[in-house]
């Protein structure tokens, strides 16, 4: 009596679930913790089959109690339970009668779906992580090529100019002063995307939005892209209600506005055509800036906002790109809520959507 009364207490305080089962999976008995996990008493236990007392038709796969029958020794595993949503250890050990057969498993349940969720967690970080690091390496990529090949241009045609100022004409002065200037140009806007970029991910970027005129922060974010439109001969045409008012950061649409029309414009041909225009439905205003120049197919557009050197497009004229500009326009517009996407056919041209909360 003593030996029973011992292990009867030594069962029924270990914290686990645990179960005394028959082969064919009926129940035994459970501890005081099993009892308590099915909420269920004794007397309507004992004698079920151990997966109707959860609600289930036939028995869980895998099912420790089974393997550990067919094996004729202790099993170990985990499984998901759907109905309870939670993730359990189950083992199971055999017990053998005279006749050398398992009369009896017993097994130990334990909860670890904190566990799970907590490796599900670390799991996340972990590629998140890796994705930031993925992305870190392609950003020195681009800085090394994009940055050092245009200060190497200017270096080298301002060191010329220092030291051999004769051996150039009075006519090519026009041509080396535009393209020392584009080259500049071209590097001040890859420095601006990469300190914006550099802040967004390190958390140090401001989001304050205001309530604004989506038509005055259109006309504003025009004007930087106007003398380049200008030099194509592209036409720019803006159609925008005059009372729509969206609740944004201004700085970040700006940079956005400002780096979509700049791709609008270089993937444009010469005496082209860019519309802009927007509409709101509900709380949801969604802008479109279409082109009618080169167009992209597929796989460029699938990449178009990742950092993915290899496919960036040059400009009707050779521009170049850095490829960081529609990353950083994802990250903005996510960062309001709204979503942004491209649509695009080789030939005819793009159109880059995207969302924002209207007031």
């Amino acid at each position: 009596k003593e030996k029973t009364a011992l292990l009867e207490a030594i069962l029924d305080n270990t914290p686990d679930i645990m179960s005394v089962k028959r082969p064919d999976l009926s129940v035994v008995r459970y501890n005081k913790a099993g009892y308590a996990f099915l909420n269920k008493s004794q007397e309507l236990i004992e004698g079920a089959k151990c997966y109707e007392l959860i609600g289930r038709n036939a028995p869980c796969d895998p099912c420790a109690t089974q393997r550990a029958v067919k094996a004729r020794q202790p099993v170990a595993l985990e499984k998901y339970l759907p109905e309870l949503d939670i993730h359990l250890n189950c083992r199971a050990n055999p017990i053998f009668s005279d006749d050398g057969n398992v009369a009896y498993t017993v097994e130990l349940i334990r909860d670890i779906s904190e566990r799970k969720r907590v490796e599900a967690e670390i799991r996340n970080k972990t590629e998140q992580l890796q994705h930031l690091l993925t992305e870190k390496d392609k950003l020195f990529s681009i800085i090394a090529h994009d940055l050092k090949s245009p200060m190497s241009g200017l270096v080298g045609s301002t060191q010329m100019l220092a030291m051999e100022p004769e051996i150039f004409s009075e006519q090519d002065f026009p041509f080396l002063a535009t393209e020392m200037h584009k080259s500049a140009r071209n590097t001040f806007e890859l420095l601006e995307d990469l300190l914006q970029w550099a802040r967004m991910s390190q958390g140090g970027m401001d989001y304050a939005p205001t309530s604004s005129s989506l038509d005055d922060l259109m006309t504003m974010g025009l004007s930087t892209g106007q003398d380049m439109a200008r030099a194509k001969d592209i036409a720019i045409r803006k159609d925008v209600p005059q009372g729509l008012t969206v609740l944004v950061d201004q700085p970040m649409l700006k940079t956005v506005l400002r780096n979509v029309l700049f791709n609008a414009i270089k993937f444009s041909h010469r005496g082209g055509e860019i519309v802009i225009t927007a509409r709101q439905e509900g709380q949801t205003v969604t802008v479109a800036i279409q082109d009618n120049g080169i167009g992209m197919n597929e796989q460029i557009v699938s990449s178009a906002f990742f950092l993915e050197k290899d496919k960036r497009q040059r400009g009707t004229e050779g521009e170049k790109g850095t490829g960081l500009g529609l990353v950083l326009c994802k990250q903005f517009i996510e960062h309001h809520g709204g979503r942004i996407w491209v649509e695009s056919e080789p030939g005819k041209g793009t159109t880059v959507f995207f969302t924002l909360p209207g007031v």
